[in-house]
């Protein structure tokens, strides 16, 4: 493309471009500088409802000095950088270094790619030791037939033995034979079942009532909720569960939400812990929310608080349902470095 520049920069970062890996259209650059979420939009608005349940509901009781306070379990992310290290990315996915990724996202160079969702982030930050957080923001994929850029949260909660099965000895989230990182069906062969079972109790209650808080005062308030397993391979989280709303006559996916494959908790150092991860796309529960069939609403340039900002990118419509095309199958499952029985 003749619209490289030499140095690429984006939050903060500069990263230098090569020819033979820059794949950035000017639609896609222009994205870049505008942010949906510090607007006020249905897109933000739904951003505010998740990450204040969150910090409203999920605290830790503090006491010193016979004082009690309360902090909040999960950390917010609001402004990791769009541009992130290729192997941040594969290790989040749990994909082989070897894998070529440039058909699904944008790249900056051999080793610098913009992110393709929040989700991109977990490994780094696993490796800083944060063990419950949330990360939102823009994504930029090159998937077929899925809009360029989707607005993701992506959340972690992970226990400790203690705060799981109120025993501290980690021995009992794990089975007694050598690890075994294969699967079955119903889990990943390295946990027992009681772990699985009491992480899908945690899962299920997190999500519902999420979704319960973000739905009061809407046309979706009291609607039933369903918590379902979802058959799709997933590469970096073992089982996989389905939340759906019954919205106008028929079941709609919300969000996914699955056991965190514990070989990518272990790589970042993390042995003591089993926990979740869950993704939300914003354009996604706000389509179901407001009856939205088309993503360029969101980027009407009459809503931007920059008037020189009139980017309408280009892209396919779609319908509510984006999940199934966006991270599950985002890569082939035999590139994954998982196996299965």
């Amino acid at each position: 493309m003749n619209n490289r520049p030499e140095e690429f920069k984006l939050d903060g970062v500069e990263i230098g471009t090569q020819e033979e890996f820059w794949n950035l259209g000017n639609d896609i650059i222009q994205m870049t500088t505008r942010n949906l979420l510090k607007e006020k939009n249905q897109l933000s608005d739904i951003k505010n409802k998740i990450v204040k349940y969150f910090e409203g509901n999920y605290r830790r009781i503090n006491i010193s000095n016979n004082v009690q306070t309360f902090t909040p379990i999960f950390k917010v992310f609001e402004d990791k950088p769009r541009i992130i290290p290729v192997g941040d990315l594969k290790k989040s996915y749990l994909l082989d270094e070897s894998i070529d990724h440039t058909n699904i996202v944008y790249s900056l160079n051999k080793s610098y790619c913009l992110r393709m969702s929040t989700h991109d982030h977990i490994f780094e930050l696993f490796a800083k030791c944060c063990v419950n957080f949330i990360v939102y923001g823009a994504g930029f994929n090159k998937i077929a037939n899925c809009f360029p850029c989707l607005h993701s949260l992506s959340g972690v909660r992970t226990f400790t033995a203690t705060e799981l099965f109120g025993i501290d000895n980690v021995r009992l989230f794990f089975e007694d034979a050598p690890p075994n990182f294969s699967r079955s069906a119903e889990k990943q062969n390295i946990h027992k079942t009681r772990t699985v079972e009491k992480l899908q109790e945690q899962m299920k209650a997190t999500l519902i009532n999420l979704f319960t808080s973000i739905f009061a005062g809407t046309r979706l308030e009291g609607a039933e909720l369903s918590f379902t397993v979802n058959i799709n391979r997933c590469t970096f989280c073992h089982p996989v569960y389905d939340i759906k709303v019954r919205c106008d006559g028929t079941f709609k996916e919300l969000c996914n939400v699955g056991v965190i494959d514990q070989r990518l908790l272990s790589s970042a150092g993390i042995t003591n812990r089993v926990g979740f991860v869950f993704w939300i796309i914003l354009e996604n529960i706000s389509n179901i929310l407001h009856n939205i069939n088309n993503p360029r609403i969101y980027w009407d340039p009459r809503n931007s608080p920059s008037p020189d900002i009139h980017v309408v990118p280009d892209g396919p419509e779609y319908g509510a349902n984006l999940l199934d095309t966006v991270l599950v199958p985002a890569f082939s499952p035999s590139s994954s470095t998982n196996n299965e029985n």
